[in-house]
């Protein structure tokens, strides 16, 4: 049978080191569709209030010797998955005292799970490793608990009869810095492989996206041919439209005049729906009184019934059982050239000889980075 699909488990719930490189061998023969990254750490004593696994897993990376065929920080590979599948991988987001969190993230060698035209073979390589680095913060409050991180490494692999593969796909970020106040970055792109597909990241806290990024061009040839050169009111409409909402779910500790950094660029929609136990409270709600691009300021109301119904502001954790829908996975805008059976879409730069992204900055201080996946060969 063909791609006959099967995991390994490379790593079962191992602990991690608060802070450390860990380097897992992928000495594997069978053709690898996608690795899995299961990742998990308990809160503090207190809370695990703003603090999220995604954020302190800097790096991921799959090499052979010096050559890099993957390279993200968690919270760029799972902005990358949504574009993919257009959802979030798995996330158990729990801020309350010592619970569990588990976060996710796949590397895809093939377009889809089981891909059989793209994949990676490790008959193509020699030392086949996977690294990654992460460094959790250790807190009482708003923090884990030390020692309490995990991770599973599960490796999709394909048996049977399966043809040699067109390549696979090669995921990495290959530029960041920081955005001025004005002026613009350019960025040269790569010519080795074609590129299908292309992620910016930009976010600064508490300013919106449309602040610090104003205008995107890609330019090959020297301008001989613009695929696009649009200000970023209309890029986020033609992405938005694209490629939709995107949502999630979470357990959230929120008291009043809290401000909470959310997974997307645009939030639109927030449900909360308390979860405190108490006899004396009919209820106790949570709303979003601003936003300014990913954060938002909520009031939380307490509805009292002790002597009649009052109203007044909560001042004291409670917690929520959040949803949350928005645009712009972790601040991270995507285009996808070359969708699945249109290969022959993706931008090969060499035809053109050169390829330069420009970004124009309207603000200083953003995260910036680039993020290519391209059509390797081998």
């Amino acid at each position: 049978m063909a791609g006959f699909p099967r995991k390994y488990f490379a790593r079962e719930s191992e602990t991690l080191s608060n802070a450390q490189t860990l380097i897992t061998n992928l000495d594997i023969n069978s053709p690898i569709t996608a690795v899995d990254l299961h990742f998990e750490a308990t809160n503090g004593a207190t809370s695990g209030r703003n603090n999220y696994i995604h954020d302190k897993v800097s790096r991921v990376e799959v090499v052979d010797g010096s050559d890099v065929l993957y390279s993200a920080n968690m919270k760029d590979a799972q902005a990358v998955n949504w574009y993919m599948n257009k959802k979030f991988p798995y996330m158990l987001i729990d801020e309350g005292a010592d619970a569990v969190q588990r976060e996710v993230m796949r590397i895809n060698f093939g377009r889809y799970l089981g891909d059989t035209d793209y994949y990676l073979n490790p008959a193509d390589f020699t030392n086949l490793q996977l690294k990654e680095t992460h460094s959790l913060n250790i807190a009482a409050d708003s923090g884990f608990a030390t020692g309490s991180g995990l991770l599973s490494v599960i490796v999709h692999l394909m048996d049977g009869d399966i043809p040699s593969p067109r390549g696979f796909l090669m995921t990495k970020e290959v530029y960041s810095y920081t955005s001025a106040a004005s002026g613009v970055e350019t960025i040269e792109l790569p010519d080795d492989y074609p590129i299908r597909a292309m992620f910016v990241h930009s976010y600064e806290a508490a300013i919106a996206l449309e602040t610090d990024l104003t205008n995107v061009k890609l330019s090959l040839g020297m301008d001989r041919f613009i695929p696009f050169d649009m200000p970023i009111d209309l890029l986020l409409a033609e992405i938005i439209d694209n490629f939709g909402k995107c949502e999630y779910d979470a357990k959230m500790l929120m008291l009043n005049d809290d401000t909470q950094d959310l997974f997307v660029a645009l939030p639109m929609a927030f449900s909360a729906t308390s979860i405190l136990a108490s006899a004396s409270l009919l209820e106790v709600s949570a709303t979003i009184v601003s936003a300014v691009g990913s954060r938002v300021t909520v009031q939380v109301t307490d509805h009292n019934t002790t002597s009649g119904i009052s109203h007044t502001d909560y001042t004291t954790d409670v917690p929520f059982r959040v949803n949350v829908s928005g645009y712009l996975p972790h601040n991270v805008l995507g285009w996808v050239f070359a969708p699945v059976g249109n290969e022959d879409w993706a931008y090969d730069i060499s035809t053109w000889r050169k390829g330069q992204l420009k970004i124009t900055d309207g603000g200083a201080g953003a995260a910036n980075r680039l993020v290519l996946q391209q059509l390797r060969s081998r």
